[in-house]
């Protein structure tokens, strides 16, 4: 499936198009059970934030939120995923209301596998049937805790696997696999900034595999899309 490719001006358009965006699809969802897998970041934090404000008059306890990787620390660590977007939702109902999904800290003396597998065993129990995934990239092409090289990505199932020696502090992790990113029914990148440029091209070139470029290889089953400022964009 085709990428859908948007292009905006700078970082805060970026931002305020996905939240636009994922607020339609939340609106338009119909009645039940609404699962999504965010994404940490300063453009995915800052995405999920402009989220909280705009959904107005929305049941959030239908929401339940998932985090496609997190960094494992201990709770409440200002550089985990959950830490950063909790204090950018702070105060909102979507904080209070909403549904939250998350791992473990470090400091309940599980190993990364075992926390791993506590929340793997979370999906299973849950069977999220999720309508929207949102992914950060790095400059090396990695999403998630899926990094270019290393084994994570290219575990096959709809787990959740611990991962090691990131080339990206802190070196210990949790991610959510390909797999699953992929069951998502829309999967949705965002970045910003030119160091982010070569990155996009390969992963939207087509001819680089998985292990070297991770962004490349995650899609939705719907729908598959790329926000980029202009800056992210220029090698397209």
């Amino acid at each position: 499936m085709t990428a859908d490719v948007r292009t905006f001006p700078d970082k805060d358009a970026v931002i305020a198009g996905a939240a636009a965006d994922a607020a339609q699809v939340l609106a338009e969802a119909g009645n039940g059970r609404i699962d999504v897998a965010l994404t940490g970041g300063s453009v995915g934090t800052a995405v999920t934030g402009a989220l909280a404000s705009l959904l107005t008059g929305f049941d959030f306890s239908r929401l339940h939120l998932w985090f496609s990787d997190e960094r494992y620390l201990p709770t409440g660590h200002p550089d985990r995923n959950d830490t950063q977007t909790f204090k950018a939702v702070s105060g909102s109902a979507l904080m209070h209301a909403s549904r939250w999904h998350v791992c473990v800290g470090s400091e309940s003396g599980l190993s990364a596998e075992d926390a791993a597998a506590a929340l793997g065993k979370e999906v299973q129990s849950e069977a999220p049937n999720f309508a929207l995934s949102f992914l950060g990239v790095g400059p090396d092409g990695h999403v998630a805790s899926l990094f270019p090289g290393l084994p994570g990505v290219t575990v096959t199932g709809s787990g959740v696997i611990a991962v090691h020696d990131s080339p990206k502090p802190p070196p210990t992790r949790l991610s959510f696999t390909r797999d699953l990113i992929n069951s998502s029914a829309r999967v949705w990148a965002v970045l910003a900034g030119a160091e982010k440029a070569a990155a996009a091209a390969r992963a939207l070139g087509g001819a680089a595999t998985p292990s070297e470029s991770p962004s490349g290889s995650v899609a939705g089953s719907d729908e598959t899309r790329w926000y980029l400022d202009e800056a992210a964009a220029a090698d397209l």
